[in-house]
């Protein structure tokens, strides 16, 4: 992180009833989406479809639950799929390490959590280990249950910009080599289809670091301070998450980024203000990570999102920060 300083805050312990109210918190709406993927070696557009996924908080206090249930609008023969509904509960779906999705399944393989409350509320869905599988010994690998087929490691990083918009990246990795298959981004809008706020472009190009600021539309900078937190997830179940206020204050937006760092790096700009860093392999055995920065159009901020590993594979950290332009 040359050129970034950074300040830590209050810590914080998060339990298995913290990640419920954190969760529940901000679970309600219909969401409409635009869902895109795309070949990361080519930039071909893979899938582009109408998404729905609809969230409703039901019961009172403690007996409270969130009932999902997700609908793909297809243009061909396969018309409207629904997948789902189900149903979430505190003492079934949390647990110290975060939200388990009955989609998932129980386990340690993955879970959701969220590193940021209000009008920027962060989530972050990551697999708590990549490891390069060993088929015969363990497998290690978590099955994807979000659309695909197969087994793999997939990075999920979710962030809501007011109350009803919300955006979210993933990474999806092979379970072979690890790597790069798909990156997908998903707008959502809950006041209304098509939404006021998300434009129609479904282009995914390859950029370098230094393109980064200008495809934002930033000028130089000179120094930028951003504020926000970092959330360390036990690996084992047993103890809570530790919740970590950051501040960085740095000579650009991206200096504090390890995924520029890393060798390998794969910079896409993405519609609507959307950048994209994210290694191309897995580089089993290194510490490494995966982010994007966003700029909302209609406010003067930056948003930098980064979910990191260590070299041994375990989930390090996921934080979110804050630059006001």
């Amino acid at each position: 992180m040359q050129g970034a300083k950074m300040s830590l805050g209050t810590r914080i312990m998060v339990g298995k009833n913290q990640h419920w109210e954190n969760f529940v918190d901000g679970a309600g709406g219909d969401f409409h989406g635009k869902f895109c993927r795309w070949d990361p070696k080519s930039c071909d557009l893979l899938i582009e479809t109408h998404l729905l996924r609809s969230y409703h908080v039901h019961g009172q206090g403690s007996d409270r639950f969130v009932h999902q249930n997700n609908k793909i609008f297809f243009d061909d023969e396969r018309g409207t799929v629904e997948r789902g509904p189900w149903d979430m509960t505190r003492d079934i779906s949390s647990t110290e390490c975060g939200i388990i999705h009955p989609r998932v399944g129980s386990g340690e393989s993955g879970t959701t959590f969220i590193v940021s409350s209000g009008a920027a509320r962060a989530t972050a869905w990551a697999v708590h280990n990549v490891v390069k599988p060993d088929f015969l010994l363990s497998p290690g690998v978590v099955p994807l249950g979000k659309g695909y087929a197969g087994q793999g490691f997939m990075i999920e990083m979710m962030m809501k910009h007011a109350s009803d918009v919300k955006l979210s990246v993933g990474y999806v990795y092979d379970d072979i080599e690890g790597d790069l298959q798909h990156v997908t981004f998903n707008r959502e809008d809950s006041s209304g289809w098509p939404s006021p706020f998300w434009g129609d472009d479904k282009s995914m190009l390859s950029i370098s670091a230094q393109d980064v600021n200008g495809a934002l539309g930033l000028k130089e900078v000179v120094s930028a301070t951003g504020c926000g937190h970092q959330i360390e997830i036990p690996v084992k179940s047993g103890s809570d998450a530790l919740l970590q206020e950051l501040k960085i204050v740095d000579i650009k937006f991206d200096g504090h980024l390890s995924s520029l760092e890393q060798a390998n790096t794969a910079i896409f700009k993405l519609p609507d203000g959307l950048i994209v860093l994210v290694p191309r392999s897995i580089p089993f055995g290194h510490a490494w990570s995966a982010a994007y920065l966003f700029r909302p159009s209609d406010a003067e901020i930056v948003h930098s999102l980064e979910t990191r590993y260590t070299a041994s594979g375990a989930f390090d950290c996921f934080r979110h920060v804050e630059f006001v332009l």
